[in-house]
């Protein structure tokens, strides 16, 4: 394995040179904080309104790109250094200033609902208001589901030490359990990492160990977990939303009925992935895999060509920016500007945090956590990533508050990443294993969104169902998540896991934080195969990217004769995975 001393460290200092330089910004931040407070409140402002609303809104704008750059720097401190006293004194100075934007943010809205028509009719008139366009629009749906002014502050303020302590509780709590596993000792993270070795009785005795720990905890859990979606429940349904799933729909721009189409159209081809758990089965020559099967590598890493045994960093980037550079000129330049002016952190070192993530920092420029370790799948993580930075590149042409993608499309570019690069690989590699062991990472990722993924959705529905009558005990989750793996992998597998509830952050964190990855799963590949196709180009594709934040995704993408409500479009997903599966099971015969 590469020596770790030679794997890159990122550098922060485009963001800020020091903490001093952070402290100063942050002040300027308070001080733009207090003066668009005094705007919002100018009495004055009926006169000449237009003027003072854009003089509010360019405001706005430039309090929320320096809040973002201000928040990823302490991001990409603490994901290095999660004991960071500077970082962790300066967290909650902007925990504290995010509430009071979310309440700057509800005034805005406010103002935008009670002078609507003076507004839209001056959209076409002005054309600095017009670039506000689509903001405008949003803050008027938002509106409708907003509490009263004092209400919604009042719910931004108390969420700092409630709905977000049991958060922090949750953290806590699930990063301290220690257990001793072959005469270690390890966190559950750890652990669980084990179910990608080789060894069937060490993921075996992963699996049992891990359910037998989870077990001295679930009460406490299942506490935390019913306060957390009480919580939501109440406040969705004082903000007008008919259900909570309904919340989380109308905030990723997507109607029910098409997610009603979405939905029906994958368990109708759910039998295409569960085709890929036979498969793997028998070439790991077993009748049925078990739960811990799953992540279990197919090939010895003995079966590889010496070539992609051992990838060294700078064989991962040649191999990375060649394979872009078939795509897209644009994509594999900023590939290169990223390894060249350090922005990817891809050394494994104590307190550095785990897998890997890609944050905008300011405009055209991300950092990447990666933690490198040779394996071919350390390279499609890096590339993975480098998608999403041309996301964020692609992006920084808009406004600022045209910089964030809802979670549908935000995986639009990262998965776009790895099937050029999966493609390119395929093409030049004669090896067989090679092939194999690839395709199985992108199916096994499949699986796990779209069958795995469809049993928490499922889990959650039902869950917040029930908690809007009751509290359930930790049987009662544990039940739910059975129930709910057993409907959609039916007999594909032998066992399941009961605890799934408590290992995933996303139920303690966010609301059906599940069926969005499924969603931007089946977009990116439908449009990924309708590029192969040849029905849009790599033009379409980069402005699609472009404009991911500033138009909901039917609007978006019926411009290029893509129609999210029709099943047609969520088919082309299947085909393709399809077609991956049959080439998967010609090569294990």
């Amino acid at each position: 394995m590469e020596n770790e001393n030679n794997l890159p460290i990122w550098s922060l200092n485009d963001i800020y040179q020091s903490f001093n330089e952070f402290n100063q910004e942050l002040q300027t931040l308070e001080n733009k904080i207090e003066k668009i407070k005094n705007e919002i409140n100018n009495q004055d402002l009926v006169n000449n309104f237009i003027d003072k609303f854009l003089k509010i809104l360019n405001l706005y704008t430039d309090i929320f790109e320096t809040n973002r750059k201000l928040n990823a720097y302490l991001y990409c401190i603490l994901s290095c250094d999660s004991t960071n006293e500077e970082a962790n004194k300066y967290q909650g100075k902007l925990l504290t200033i995010n509430s009071t934007l979310k309440t700057i943010q509800t005034q805005l809205e406010s103002i935008i609902f009670q002078n609507k028509n003076l507004i839209i009719s001056s959209l076409n008139e002005n054309k600095d208001l017009k670039e506000y366009e689509y903001f405008i629009k949003e803050s008027l749906e938002n509106f409708e589901h907003k509490m009263t002014l004092n209400e919604e502050e009042l719910y931004n303020l108390i969420s700092i030490s409630s709905n977000s302590e049991w958060k922090s509780l949750y953290d806590l709590i699930i990063s301290n359990i220690k257990i001793t596993f072959n005469n270690q000792v390890l966190s559950i993270s750890q652990l669980r990492n084990l179910y990608h070795d080789k060894n069937r009785t060490i993921r075996e005795n992963v699996y049992k160990t891990e359910l037998q720990e989870l077990e001295k905890y679930h009460h406490i859990f299942a506490k935390i977990l019913n306060s957390i979606k009480w919580d939501s429940i109440v406040i969705s349904k004082k903000r007008k939303f008919n259900s909570l799933l309904e919340a989380t729909l109308f905030y990723n721009r997507l109607d029910l009925e098409t997610f009603n189409v979405i939905l029906n159209t994958t368990f109708e081809n759910l039998n295409i992935i569960r085709k890929y758990f036979k498969i793997k089965a028998k070439l790991l020559n077993l009748e049925k895999l078990e739960w811990y099967d799953i992540f279990a590598p197919i090939n010895n890493e003995d079966n590889l060509n010496n070539e992609y045994k051992e990838l060294t960093y700078n064989q991962a980037k040649s191999l990375i920016i060649n394979a872009f550079q078939n795509f897209s000129d644009n994509l594999s330049n900023l590939a290169k500007q990223a390894f060249d002016n350090n922005w990817i952190d891809a050394k494994p070192r104590l307190g550095k945090s785990d897998g890997g993530f890609c944050i905008y920092v300011i405009p055209f420029k991300s950092r990447i956590l990666v933690n490198y370790d040779n394996s071919i799948k350390s390279v499609f993580t890096l590339a993975h990533e480098l998608g999403h930075a041309f996301h964020n590149y692609l992006l920084s042409n808009n406004l600022p508050i045209y910089r964030n993608s809802p979670l549908i499309l935000a995986e639009t570019a990262s998965l776009l990443a790895e099937n050029i690069l999966r493609n390119y690989i395929n093409n030049i590699s004669t090896s067989k294993e090679l092939k194999i062991t690839i395709l199985d990472g992108f199916l096994l990722t499949v699986s796990q969104v779209v069958i795995d993924i469809l049993s928490r959705f499922l889990f959650e529905k039902k869950l917040v169902e029930i908690r809007k009558e009751r509290t359930l005990s930790a049987n009662d989750l544990i039940n739910l998540m059975l129930d709910s793996q057993q409907e959609v992998y039916l007999d594909s597998i032998n066992s399941f896991h009961k605890y799934m509830w408590i290992v995933k952050p996303h139920y303690y964190h966010s609301n059906f934080y599940n069926y969005p990855y499924l969603i931007g799963l089946l977009i990116s590949l439908s449009l990924y195969q309708l590029y192969l196709e040849k029905q849009i180009n790599i033009k379409d594709y980069e402005e699609i990217l472009t404009n991911t934040g500033k138009e909901n995704p039917y609007n978006l993408l019926i411009k290029y004769n893509i129609n999210i409500k029709q099943k047609d479009f969520w088919e082309k997903a299947f085909e393709f995975i399809n077609k991956e599966i049959l080439e998967f099971e010609k090569l294990a015969n």
